[in-house]
């Protein structure tokens, strides 16, 4: 999977990690063009097809076995974060669908039977919900900033914004854990263009920059 080295994006300084799917179908990620994306950085694709889906490139992670994992140092989240996609979510809301899955916790989840989505905290109460429902079926922008009450916690507060719009908060947050995964072996999200994550919150005014600059013109 390729750096985004068609734009470059705001806050280039605090990005930890940054995959695009619109550049190249090839199956490796690192710091391409801005050094400020950690060297050493790789995203593998595992069973996942590159594919155009609507007339956007992407890659197709909509069955099982579908996901992209990470090698390289250590990307450790802080007490605030912003992940950000361009996604389209899988329909079917048998099975979960996650975004984000870290050492511990799952930064950004679609519930399992329903289109709730939130957080699911291994290390403090599960699945904690949103108060959003899921759009499926449609190409749209996910934004998500996590403020933690300290380093490591495991509470603080999420907020979730879509098309650049906040829709939802809930009360873990994945502070300390490392990256993993772009989808799960077993919790298949969808079709995504961009993935990414950044070393600090995001203000208000920013993600509605940073929305107009992954979605598709």
């Amino acid at each position: 999977m390729s750096a985004y080295v068609g734009m470059k994006l705001l806050e280039p300084d605090q990005l930890l990690t940054l995959v695009n799917a619109r550049d190249s179908s090839t199956i490796v990620s690192t710091n391409v063009t801005n050094d400020a994306i950690i060297s050493g950085v790789v995203w593998t694709a595992a069973a996942a097809t590159y594919t155009t889906e609507d007339g956007i490139p992407c890659f197709n992670h909509t069955a099982a076995n579908q996901y992209a994992t990470y090698s390289g140092p250590t990307v450790t989240l802080g007490q605030n974060y912003t992940l950000f996609y361009h996604c389209k979510i899988r329909i079917s809301d048998s099975g979960w669908r996650t975004f984000h899955r870290n050492n511990l916790d799952h930064l950004l989840i679609g519930e399992n039977g329903s289109k709730d989505l939130g957080i699911y905290s291994n290390r403090n109460g599960a699945f904690r919900d949103s108060g959003y429902d899921l759009i499926a079926g449609d190409w749209q922008t996910i934004i998500v900033t996590g403020v933690g009450d300290s380093p490591t916690s495991s509470t603080g507060t999420t907020t979730i914004y879509i098309n650049g719009v906040q829709v939802g908060t809930c009360d873990r947050v994945g502070c300390g854990t490392s990256i993993l995964y772009i989808g799960l072996i077993s919790q298949p999200l969808g079709h995504w263009s961009i993935a990414g994550i950044y070393n600090k919150t995001l203000t208000p005014g920013q993600i509605t920059q940073l929305h107009r600059q992954i979605q598709l013109k």
